[in-house]
């Protein structure tokens, strides 16, 4: 496959960029989520939690139209239209804004009715429940309008700017858990009150960058019928597979909810939070490799395309593989120091979450060329019900007395299915090379993950102090995966650009 080390050197360099900001994201992010448990006590965090859920289960709709904006505005970058890709911003600007005001209409009616009737809270707390959910549902809105923006910088893979945001938007959440440790009052709604200011500066934020730096952010309230249809058209049938992500992720909140309570909210809410800080780390990789993967598509290079995706697979799932390993062995001990106190379930949450994170990562490079190409109808009645299914067992299970984990065991499986369906899409929309794929990404990935989990396993056996241990425990699994990696995770071009790399850094280094 021809290689193009132009766009390879853009895609390293957005990459770095996005992982030495996670390095920083990752610990504020863990740390704050330890402050403002520690602030809200574990019942309100697990009121918190699933109201942001439900929240989140209302964005339904922008969460399609996310995806269609994306894929529009890189593909007509892809092509070079200019006055295209101002038609394109335009009209999903107006679309996001519409979006806004429906689901801000939906969420005061079915929303309200739903806390106040549905949800299992504390009555004295109820009144707090209600606070919290006004206030994430205008943060919601907000987020919905900054989508179109947030979408060029990544189309433009400005990513520099979005790392300076991410910073920002995560020193300003730690600010945040401060102030409402000092506070006295209603912690839980002032929590949620300082939320929306700080999702009002950074959407301010965005929109003031883009429209200084980008000519086709300039809004044009035209009709433009045939781009609003065929925009719709993708966003409608992803709009499927949208609900049934939302579903799956958020409907498991609120069915452990009912079920058990918001203290088990709180153990899943904090095991999502560690899983999100690792799973950042790969979706900065992925987000480096995704707009070049649709501009390639666009321009008709499938095979560089389809190297991109393989590429993206296995890197992606190798990073998250060297973050989770460790916590993985560790969960107990890395959770009792970081948090005050430490919810039932929170353990063993979080090693499933970060299981299905690990099988999930090899997916987010297909979904990009499966998106790329348009054609996705079939595919998001397909992916959408096996995403859906899921839940439908896990409440049947969990009704015949079966444990929380449940929910997280039935996701795990059914995430397995999800990825030979999507290689199959793959090949059937864009040639992808179903034997290569096993070969080059799957095999390789057992040929690191077995030996590596073997060797970290056994030295968590070995009778050491607590803090020797995890500290044996994270270089121990650091070096076998590095070191099986290179021997048998990587193909031979791939090895001697590691080595070229390495001398390069020394020679930079004597010099």
């Amino acid at each position: 496959m021809e290689n193009n080390p132009s766009g390879n050197k853009r895609i390293a360099k957005n990459a770095g960029m996005l992982y030495v900001r996670m390095l920083f994201l990752l610990l504020t992010t863990l740390y704050t989520s330890r402050v403002i448990l520690a602030s809200l006590g574990i019942v309100d965090y697990g009121i918190q939690n699933v109201v942001a859920g439900i929240i989140t289960m209302f964005s339904f709709l922008n969460a399609s139209m996310s995806t269609a904006t994306q894929r529009y505005l890189s593909f007509t970058l892809g092509t070079g239209d200019r006055e295209e890709l101002k038609r394109i911003f335009s009209t999903s600007f107006i679309i996001h804004c519409c979006i806004a005001i429906f689901l801000l209409t939906i969420a005061e009616s079915v929303g309200v009715w739903f806390v106040n009737n549905k949800l299992n809270v504390p009555l004295d707390r109820l009144t707090a429940a209600n606070w919290i959910f006004q206030f994430s549902m205008l943060s919601m809105a907000l987020t919905i309008i900054q989508v179109p923006f947030n979408a060029l910088l990544i189309a433009h893979e400005k990513m520099n700017i979005y790392a300076y945001m991410s910073i920002f938007d995560v020193l300003t959440k730690l600010f945040i858990a401060y102030t409402i440790s000092w506070f006295n009052g209603d912690r839980l709604i002032l929590y949620g009150f300082l939320l929306l200011i700080q999702t009002s500066i950074s959407t301010s934020i965005y929109i003031f960058y883009c429209s200084n730096h980008f000519e086709e952010c300039r809004i044009r309230f035209y009709w433009y019928k045939s781009l609003f249809r065929q925009i719709m058209s993708f966003a409608g049938w992803n709009l499927f597979g949208s609900v049934a992500w939302i579903i799956k992720n958020q409907g498991s909140n609120v069915v452990l909810n009912l079920f058990f309570g918001p203290v088990v909210n709180a153990a899943y809410g904090i095991a999502f939070q560690v899983t999100n800080a690792i799973k950042n780390f790969v979706g900065n990789v992925q987000m480096a490799f995704n707009p070049q993967i649709t501009k390639k598509y666009a321009e008709n290079k499938q095979e560089k395309m389809i190297r991109l995706i393989l590429q993206s697979s296995k890197y992606s799932f190798f990073l998250l593989l060297f973050l989770s390993l460790p916590v993985l062995f560790q969960t107990n001990f890395i959770l009792h120091l970081w948090l005050v106190q430490v919810p039932d379930y929170t353990v063993i949450f979080t090693q499933l979450v970060i299981i299905e994170a690990l099988m999930d990562s090899l997916s987010g490079p297909m979904i990009t060329g499966l998106m790329a190409t348009g054609k996705i109808k079939f595919y998001q009645i397909v992916v959408g019900s096996l995403l859906i299914i899921p839940l439908g067992i896990s409440i049947l299970l969990l009704k015949q007395g079966f444990g929380a984990t449940t929910v997280l065991w039935v996701s795990i499986f059914f995430t397995c299915i999800s990825i030979g369906v999507r290689t199959w899409f793959g090949k059937l929309l864009f040639s992808f090379p179903i034997k290569p794929f096993l070969r080059l990404v799957i095999l390789r990935i057992i040929y690191v993950t077995i030996p590596a989990g073997i060797i970290t396993y056994i030295v968590t056996l070995s009778n050491q102090s607590p803090w020797l241990l995890f500290i044996s425990t994270g270089l121990c699994s650091s070096i076998s995966i590095l070191l099986f990696i290179y021997l048998v995770g990587l193909e031979k071009e791939e090895r001697l650009l590691v080595i070229s790399l390495v001398k390069k850094i020394i020679t930079k280094i004597k010099h």
